[in-house]
């Protein structure tokens, strides 16, 4: 179960923001059906609308970054959410990426923003970077 992932926000937004980056392979991963993305509703939410909110930064069009999300979450596992882990969290508004990757029984929660899941290996989720996934499951990269 190596293979599988939640991504956090900022992974999606670098991945549009650069075609050559660690984030950027996992997302194609993920859209070759090569590694398994976990999300929920508001996680998917929170991806469109700040995905929207930085399409001038990004350079795509918001027609672009929906057609993106809709194929990421293709590919996607999607669960329900129905607790919520917010003292396992520095940002109350993270608290829905976690809460997806403990409704998902994912063991792998990739983020740039290692320190906003300080407690994230109490409920047996792993802190990884993009890059770090990717050694992960490759063993080098």
């Amino acid at each position: 179960m190596d293979d599988h992932a939640v991504l956090d926000t900022n992974g999606l937004y670098a991945a549009l923001r650069s075609r050559r980056g660690a984030s950027r392979r996992v997302v194609d991963l993920v859209l070759d059906g090569e590694v398994i993305a976990h999300v929920s509703v508001p996680l998917v939410l929170e991806y469109e609308e700040v995905l929207l909110r930085e399409a001038d930064a990004l350079s795509v069009t918001p027609r672009e970054i929906r057609i993106v999300v809709a194929a990421f979450v293709e590919q996607a596992k999607e669960h329900a959410v129905s607790f919520r882990w917010s003292e396992y969290v520095r940002d109350p508004d993270d608290t829905h990426v976690l809460n997806t990757a403990v409704a998902a029984s994912c063991p792998h929660l990739v983020t740039f923003n290692k320190s906003n899941f300080h407690r994230a290996s109490a409920l047996n989720v792993r802190l990884l970077t993009p890059r770090e996934f990717l050694t992960q499951i490759y063993h080098s990269f």
